[in-house]
């Protein structure tokens, strides 16, 4: 909706999905059989899930597609005793996004650091 580039190409997301079924998880909030949001969420560890590539439709932003949708994972995340649910960085080219900061904080999320790590040649 936002036409924001992707990390992953729809083949690189097949592929893991066909290798990995078991930690490639898509979930989706309906409006009869239309799809108002969705995300892929990937089990990163025993532990930690993460929210990738998440989209709702801006048809039905009046209704809080995504909240419903984050709710649904959090619940998922609970029920398989996962610790972490990480919704990915809050940044755009380096630069804080304060209004998707303050959506995600307001869903209860907690800011965190994120370590990057790069190999020193």
């Amino acid at each position: 909706r936002k036409n924001r580039p992707t990390t992953m190409s729809i083949l690189a997301l097949k592929h893991a999905f066909e290798q990995m079924p078991e930690d490639y998880k898509i979930f989706v909030v309906k409006d009869k059989q239309h799809i108002v949001a969705l995300s892929v969420v990937v089990r990163l560890n025993a532990n930690s899930q993460y929210i990738f590539l998440p989209a709702d439709d801006e048809n039905y932003l009046q209704y809080s597609p995504s909240v419903m949708l984050f709710d649904g994972i959090y619940d998922f995340c609970q029920k398989e005793n996962f610790k972490i649910l990480d919704f990915g960085i809050s940044t755009e080219a380096g630069v804080l996004n304060e209004g998707l900061f303050r959506f995600k904080k307001n869903l209860g999320c907690v800011s965190s650091e994120k370590i990057t790590y790069r190999r020193l040649d």
